[in-house]
């Protein structure tokens, strides 16, 4: 799937994968400054009452960091995740309107028209789609989550059971509604296609008519009189 996807080049998706990765690092970094900021904060109400503002301001200083780095790895992370995203897909759009003039006559009377226009814009709608979420994002928070996993579970067996024990559960319940999904886009997809090549038709019919009448002087059919 991911080689069907990326046009037979599946390492294309490391790199948005790896950046989106660091991204949701980087975003967990405020969180946990913020709770070492409480846990400060919460030092000056037991013995021996004092407040740490080296602490403090140490922390502030991190988060200002922080701020500046997530801002950083977020706009490198938007550009492979978005940017080579749609940029690539333009230009398979190109190829594909390119390899759709060197057809011959044929082709296109063999195929429904709206089967054409809805692999020039559903297709790659869905590709857009695809290799901006679809692939980076549980390729790339999977990873995070389990290194997440790990690590709680490391600390202490009982808190990660407690923290991931439904995750089971709800990959469950999202596998079920993808089934579910794929069964209704197919039929959708058909009548899309079917609707199309039916408007597209009579677009064209009209077209024609129109072109017909005003030849014979509007003399050619009655829709031409009330024009």
């Amino acid at each position: 799937m991911i080689r069907q996807f990326t046009f037979h080049k599946p390492k294309e998706i490391l790199q948005p994968t790896l950046w989106l990765f660091l991204s949701q690092a980087c975003s967990m970094l405020p969180a946990i400054l913020a709770y070492m900021a409480i846990y400060t904060l919460g030092e000056a109400f037991v013995p021996p009452y004092t407040l740490d503002l080296f602490r403090l301001i140490t922390l502030a200083a991190l988060g200002v960091g922080c701020f500046v780095l997530q801002y950083i790895v977020e706009l490198i992370s938007y550009y492979f995740t978005y940017g080579k995203a749609y940029r690539d897909t333009a230009d398979k759009r190109i190829a594909y309107i390119q390899k759709l003039r060197r057809q011959p006559l044929g082709f296109f009377s063999s195929k429904e028209s709206g089967e054409l226009i809805s692999s020039f814009s559903n297709d790659f709608a869905n590709v857009e789609y695809t290799l901006c979420y679809w692939l980076p994002y549980p390729l790339g928070v999977g990873a995070l989550l389990a290194i997440s996993i790990v690590w709680i579970c490391v600390y202490d067996w009982r808190m990660g059971l407690a923290m991931f024990g439904m995750l089971p559960v709800c990959a469950l319940l999202m596998l079920l509604v993808a089934k579910v999904k794929e069964k209704h886009s197919g039929r959708v997809m058909e009548a899309k296609v079917h609707a199309a090549t039916q408007i597209n038709e009579y677009l064209r019919g009209m077209k024609d008519l129109k072109a017909y009448c005003a030849h014979k002087d509007r003399h050619c059919h009655p829709m031409c009189l009330s024009r």
